[in-house]
C-alpha cells in the first residue's frame, strides 16, 4: 500500500470520527432543548377568608416555572357570571410588563391580559404574575379557570411551556339577614263621627276616570343596538394571508386592531353590515387580542396565528422544534462519503 493511500486512510478516518463527533454533540444539545421545555405551571390561589356576598375579594395568578425562563404569558381567565363580576385584571412582580391591556368582558365571564418580563431580568422560579380583583354578587361555589388560548413563552423556547393550569373554585355565602325592630303597635285614638246632613246620605266619591277614557300603557325600552363580531374557526386559529369577517353596523367605519404588534385598520361594512379583514404577512405566529369596533360599541376576543413570518407556515399551527431529524443526518453523512470517495480516486 501506497503513502497516498495510507493517507487518504487517515484522513477517512478523522473524517468519519469529526462526523460521529458533531452529530452526538448535536443530538445531546436537543436532547436537553427537549427536557428542558415545557415545565411551567399556572395556578389560580383564591383567598382564605370565608366571602360574602357583596365582598372584594383578590385571585392571584402563581406561577411555577421550574426549568423555563418565561419571558412573556397571555392568560385567558373565565369565571361564574352569575356570581362574580371582575373589577381588574393587573400585572404583578414576576412580569410587570402590560403588553395588551386587559379586556374584561363580565357579560361573558371572560377576560385577557398580554403580559412581558423586564428584558433584563427574565424570571425564573415560582410567584405571582397577575391579580384579579372580583366582587361576589350571589351565594354558592363560583368556579375561575384559564382558558384554551393561556400561553407562556420561555427565552430560547419556541413552543409554550405550560404544562398545568390549575383552576380555582370560591365559595360566597349570603349575608347574614339582620333582624329588624319590631314596630309598635299604633294605637288609634276614636274620631268623632260627623252628624250627617240632614236629608242627605254620603256616598262613597268615584274613582277618577282616566283622562279621555283611556289608560296609559308602558313604552317598550328600546333595545339596544347590537355590537359588533368577528367569525372565527372553531378552534380560533388562523395563517397569514387569511380572511376573516365580521358583522357591524350597516355601512359604518370598522376599526381592527390587533394587539402585540399592535395592528390598527379600518375597513367598510357593507349595507348589511358585513365586512372582512385579511391577515396581514407581518403578523408573528401566536396568540393575539383583536378588538372590533364601531359606533355601536366593541368586541374583543383572543385568536392564534400559525406558522412563522415570511410565508412559510408549518402542518397544523405546529411550532418548529430546533433540532436535526434523521433525514438530515443522512444528507450530511452522503455528503461527506461522497467527498471521500473523490479524494480516494484522486489519490489513486
Amino acid at each position: 500500500m501506497n503513502k497516498k493511500k495510507i493517507i487518504a486512510i487517515i484522513v477517512l478516518f478523522l473524517i468519519l470520527a469529526g462526523l460521529g463527533a458533531g452529530l452526538y454533540l448535536m443530538r445531546q444539545q436537543q436532547d436537553l432543548r427537549e427536557k428542558a421545555a415545557p415545565a411551567t405551571t399556572v395556578s389560580l390561589i383564591k383567598p382564605t377568608k370565608t366571602i360574602l356576598v357583596g365582598e372584594s375579594f383578590d385571585v392571584t395568578v402563581e406561577v411555577d416555572t421550574a426549568t423555563n425562563i418565561l419571558s412573556g404569558a397571555v392568560l385567558e381567565v373565565n369565571f361564574d357570571k352569575e356570581k362574580l363580576t371582575l373589577a381588574s385584571f393587573s400585572p404583578s412582580t414576576l412580569l410587570p410588563v402590560e403588553l395588551a391591556k386587559a379586556q374584561i368582558n363580565n357579560s361573558a365571564g371572560s377576560a385577557t391580559i398580554s403580559l412581558g418580563a423586564q428584558p433584563a431580568n427574565p424570571p425564573q422560579g415560582k410567584g405571582t404574575i397577575a391579580t384579579l380583583k372580583f366582587e361576589a354578587k350571589a351565594a354558592g361555589n363560583a368556579a375561575i379557570t384559564f382558558g384554551p388560548n393561556t400561553k407562556a413563552s420561555g427565552t430560547n423556547e419556541a413552543i409554550d411551556v405550560i404544562i398545568g393550569k390549575n383552576p380555582a373554585t370560591i365559595t360566597i355565602l349570603a349575608t347574614a339577614a339582620s333582624p329588624s325592630p319590631s314596630a309598635s303597635p299604633a294605637v288609634l285614638s276614636p274620631s268623632p263621627s260627623a252628624s250627617p246632613v240632614a236629608g242627605s246620605a254620603a256616598s262613597p266619591s268615584p274613582s277618577t276616570a282616566p283622562v279621555g277614557g283611556s289608560i296609559a300603557s308602558p313604552s317598550p325600552s328600546a333595545s339596544p343596538a347590537a355590537k359588533p363580531t368577528v367569525a372565527l374557526p372553531a378552534n380560533k386559529t388562523v395563517k397569514v394571508g387569511d380572511t376573516i369577517s365580521g358583522t357591524a353596523k350597516p355601512n359604518s367605519n370598522v376599526t381592527i386592531t390587533i394587539q402585540s404588534e399592535p395592528i390598527t385598520a379600518t375597513v367598510k361594512a357593507d349595507a348589511t353590515g358585513k365586512w372582512s379583514y385579511t391577515i396581514p404577512a407581518t403578523l408573528a405566529s401566536g396568540t393575539h387580542t383583536i378588538t372590533i369596533t364601531d359606533s355601536n360599541g366593541t368586541y374583543t376576543t383572543t385568536f392564534t396565528v400559525s406558522g412563522v413570518q415570511g410565508g412559510t407556515t408549518t402542518p397544523s399551527g405546529e411550532t418548529p422544534v430546533a433540532g436535526f431529524s434523521l433525514p438530515t443526518y443522512a444528507a450530511i453523512l452522503g455528503g461527506l462519503l461522497f467527498i471521500v470517495a473523490g479524494s480516494l480516486f484522486a489519490f489513486k
